[in-house]
């Protein structure tokens, strides 16, 4: 009896550290200090936003980092302190954005080129990565959205044409050339599709239902202009024609401009009284942003834990031996179960070893 309750014992105690130890393991998850955050400025995806706050005050030296561990310097910056109520805080914020007017600036796609980010000076680092292979699904995706907004920009300014016609002949010439335009709209958002189901096979994680939604409402606004167009083609009355132009106030025209900007002034109020977009209301140019903020960087404290070899990430290994890095969630799972199955050994051992006494 008495070495069965010592296994017993034994037994518990070891369930009793397992779960603590997982606990504190995944409590070490770092902090995330703000974000970087690709956009368009003069070109496609050439910004760089970023927003950092609670790091240590200082001037720092603010970089990105291409996968094959090219460094390109967006700028020094200087971490702003406030001070609240006569006290200086002990730390601050950064709110910077690189973009044409940065010394700097070449145009380059950054969302395309970097997937890692150092915000570093002599005595501090803070740093942010993604994949390669998030970024590249990304930048693909909003390239795709900017392939699109080409020839939704195009159909716009055929229908516009359209609109100020003042003959039934002109405007259904018009009319007629914008089809080919809808045509390329409707492969290109096909492409769209695409690239969002890349992205989310690449990382489950990433949310693209802002992206596909707005699909779907760009799908609406061209059966809707598609629709139109059958109709001035159709008719023989130049005041029909002109109704299913319409104007930026109607018709397809105002269908044509939906594409791009999405609905405007189409807004209600959250519980708090706050004024928020109504979901699902956006188009190309919100797309865009929704897919660039797919490829945000979360900044954290400390150097950069992750590499990438011929375009695939390595983890940093425990004293470069090929081990787990710290904080990975496999070595947490790994040592959680090793002391699951230590404790049932321990126990197995102990019921084998009575039963042959007996």
């Amino acid at each position: 009896m008495f070495r069965i309750k010592t296994i017993a014992i034994f037994a518990l105690t070891i369930f009793t550290f397992a779960i603590p130890f997982g606990s504190i393991a995944e409590a070490n998850d770092p902090v995330v200090y703000g974000t970087v955050t690709f956009a368009d400025d003069a070109g496609h995806n050439d910004s760089a936003i970023i927003s950092v706050s609670g790091i240590a005050p200082g001037s720092y030296t603010a970089s990105l980092i291409s996968s094959d561990g090219q460094q390109f310097k967006l700028s020094d910056v200087d971490v702003e302190v406030a001070t609240l109520q006569g006290v200086v805080q002990s730390t601050g914020s950064i709110d910077f954005t690189f973009d044409s007017s940065s010394a700097a600036y070449d145009g380059t796609n950054l969302l395309s080129k970097y997937s890692r980010f150092i915000l570093e000076n002599s005595s501090n680092t803070y740093s942010a990565s993604n994949s390669y292979a998030n970024s590249a699904s990304v930048s693909a995706l909003v390239s795709s959205i900017n392939d699109a907004k080409e020839s939704a920009n195009s159909l716009k300014t055929n229908l516009e044409t359209a609109s100020s016609s003042t003959t039934l002949e002109s405007i259904q010439t018009s009319v007629e050339s914008s089809n080919s335009d809808i045509s390329d709209l409707k492969t290109a958002v096909e492409n769209i599709s695409s690239a969002s189901a890349n992205v989310k096979s690449t990382d489950e994680s990433l949310d693209v239902s802002g992206v596909d939604a707005i699909v779907t409402n760009i799908n609406t606004w061209i059966a809707s202009i598609e629709a139109n167009n059958s109709s001035v083609s159709g008719t023989s009355s130049l005041a029909v024609a002109q109704t299913y132009v319409g104007s930026a106030s109607g018709g397809s025209v105002a269908d044509s401009h939906a594409i791009l900007n999405g609905l405007p002034d189409k807004f209600e109020y959250d519980s708090d009284g706050n004024r928020v977009e109504i979901p699902g209301a956006g188009g190309i140019h919100k797309a865009i942003e929704a897919a660039q903020g797919l490829g945000s960087l979360s900044v954290i404290e400390g150097d950069l834990e992750a590499s990438t070899i011929d375009g695939k990430s390595v983890n940093t290994s425990v004293l470069g031996l090929g081990l787990p890095s710290v904080g990975d969630k496999f070595l947490t799972i790994t040592m959680q179960l090793s002391l699951v199955l230590g404790a049932l050994l321990v126990v197995t051992s102990g019921g084998i070893l009575l039963f042959k006494k007996n």
